[in-house]
């Protein structure tokens, strides 16, 4: 299997270099237009990885000195290019569209050695549509399920042809779980390439004619393999760990809490989380629907076809579509686990969709036309109405902001905190000053461009308002970014409607209490900010005896804020 290799045919090379590179300025095209626009605002978890990353540079440890619940090459990677390139959103953004054009290379190259050139050409050009549909913010981040894709893509791709490409079987699997161990250091889940790994074994057994004990021992061989290429790209991670004595506090934030964050909800909420947000995201995104139907539709069709066995290409694309959707199913599952079916954790199952999706459409317009005209006219009415949905549903905040860039104008979609930040910063009139389109005005002049020189340098945000700090141009008054660790109350607790349960014990945060205590006596910020008491006053920074002692050397401002901010008396 995977072993085809193209007819040369000398008379089409240079049109067909010519309809490559014209297909890629289109990839390039496509992804700048739907991602540029957003480069003047944070969205989600961005206030996170910029200060995390603004920390880092400043020569704070993460995890010892600062609070992270993810593994470390995310805000690793923000700090390199803050370094590089200066710590504006335009650079995330931009960084983000080069990564997007990556992702798209690479799934043109894998579709045009599992399937043809065709459908990796198809594949590469939906990635760059469908990677930014659905809810837009979420989808414009670089976050951790963004940045983990084409490793996973690639660790998938080297497990697939070690399962069935006979040469070089052991180092493909080694690739492929070095591959899985550095998306597994992005995200946690990265390491479901593993899963699918152990499963495609399985599967393939059915279609190998070695004889059983032998199959075996020969697929845990190279499963063995695969799990020491994780272990072998984990391992300057832990080094790297223990070189910083940040292990302990890496544990507790990325493990500890990370599985009790994902055992938060009953597997009952996930279900009935899915049947509202999962299907949602494949109504919106129904061309991937589509040709993730048809494949399924063809791989039982010729799974239960009388005609016992197929041959040559078809045989190949047998193989292949049974690798994908079960390359999907497995990703699911990931996207699944903790039952909460954010927009961002689509990402895990987008390039499985764009390889399985370009394959359906190109059956379904190869079948219609096969058919008459009505049939061709319906087909296509279907896939045009569909994919017009997506975009009007998905992209008219696109226009929308594009509009105000062009003219100008701000937006209000950072208004909140960039408002806070305005405040903080002791700029007259701070309303006034958010709506001026300048994205990042409010920080200029700040500690971040110069050396720390009062209390009016740090600021501390008890809640889950990191952006404060970005916005502000401020130092953080302390490494505790969030409130999580303090309180033992996840930070998007908002989002239901159960009661909320602490999934930290109170010695932990007592003594993460303490600590933030200490830091903010050390460092005494001139400004506090409580957001969390906006949500709940039961979680209020005055709803704890040591900080509610702490507190009364502060001042409660009358502002335009609808979170508490305070003053140093």
């Amino acid at each position: 299997m995977l072993t085809r290799a193209q007819a040369p045919v000398e008379s089409n090379v240079r049109g067909r270099d010519t309809s490559f590179l014209g297909y890629f300025a289109a990839i390039i095209a496509i992804t700048v237009l739907l991602r540029i626009w957003y480069a003047r605002n944070l969205y989600q978890d961005d206030g996170l990885w910029f200060t995390a990353a603004e920390e880092i540079l400043g020569g704070k440890a993460l995890y010892r000195e600062i609070f992270f619940d993810k593994p470390p090459v995310l805000p690793l990677v923000y700090a390199a290019l803050f370094k590089l390139f200066g710590a504006h959103i335009l650079t995330i953004r931009l960084f983000t569209i080069c990564y997007s054009t990556l992702v798209s290379s690479l799934l043109y190259l894998f579709g045009s050695r599992l399937y043809d050139r065709r459908t990796g050409l198809v594949a590469g050009l939906i990635f760059a549509v469908f990677s930014t549909t659905y809810i837009s913010g979420d989808m414009q981040s670089l976050n951790t399920e963004f940045l983990m894709t084409p490793f996973y893509i690639a660790g998938a791709f080297l497990l697939i042809l070690s399962v069935f490409g006979r040469e070089r079987s052991r180092w493909l699997a080694f690739a492929g779980g070095v591959m899985a161990g550095i998306a597994f250091q992005i995200n946690p889940k990265g390491a479901f390439d593993l899963i699918f790994f152990a499963l495609l074994l399985v599967v393939a057994r059915s279609r190998d004619d070695a004889k059983p004990l032998k199959y075996v021992r020969r697929a845990m061989k190279v499963f063995a393999l695969a799990v020491a290429g994780l272990a072998a790209a984990s391992l300057p991670f832990v080094a790297w760990l223990f070189a910083t004595d940040s292990m302990s506090r890496y544990v507790l934030y990325v493990w500890k809490w990370g599985f009790r964050y994902s055992s938060y909800y009953p597997a009952a909420r996930g279900a009935e989380i899915f049947l509202h947000y999962g299907t949602d995201y494949f109504l919106i995104n129904n061309t991937l629907l589509f040709g993730l139907l048809v494949v399924v539709g063809i791989t039982i069709s010729r799974r239960f076809s009388r005609t016992k066995r197929v041959e040559g290409e078809s045989r190949e694309f047998f193989n292949t579509d049974v690798a994908l959707l079960l390359w999907f199913a497995v990703s699911f599952a990931g996207v699944a686990a903790g039952g909460r079916f954010f927009a961002h954790y689509y990402f895990q199952i987008i390039p499985g969709l764009c390889l399985i999706g370009a394959r359906g459409l190109h059956e379904l317009f190869s079948w219609s036309k096969s058919r008459n005209g009505i049939t061709r006219a319906a087909v296509l009415i279907l896939l045009i109405s569909g994919f017009g949905y997506t975009l009007v549903h998905s992209h008219s905040e696109t226009v929308a902001l594009a509009l105000n860039w062009i003219r100008g104008r701000s937006t209000n979609i950072n208004r909140e905190t960039r408002l806070a930040a305005a405040i903080v910063r002791d700029i007259p009139n701070p309303a006034d000053a958010v709506d001026r389109p300048g994205p990042e005005e409010i920080r200029s002049n700040g500690p971040r461009a110069r050396a720390a020189e009062a209390p009016a340098d740090y600021l501390f945000v008890w809640g889950n308002w990191p952006e404060v700090y970005y916005w502000s141009g401020l130092l953080p008054a302390s490494g505790y970014l969030s409130s999580q660790p303090l309180t033992g109350l996840p930070a998007d607790v908002w989002y239901g409607s159960e009661e909320y349960r602490l999934i930290l014990d109170d010695k932990t945060t007592a003594a993460a209490r303490a600590e933030l205590l200490g830091d903010l006596e050390r460092t005494t910020p001139r400004y506090i900010i409580d957001e969390l008491g906006l949500r709940d006053a039961r979680f209020s920074i005055m709803a704890y005896p040591e900080l509610r002692e702490f507190m009364s050397k502060y001042l409660r401002l009358t502002s335009e804020s609808s979170a508490a901010i305070y003053i140093r008396k």
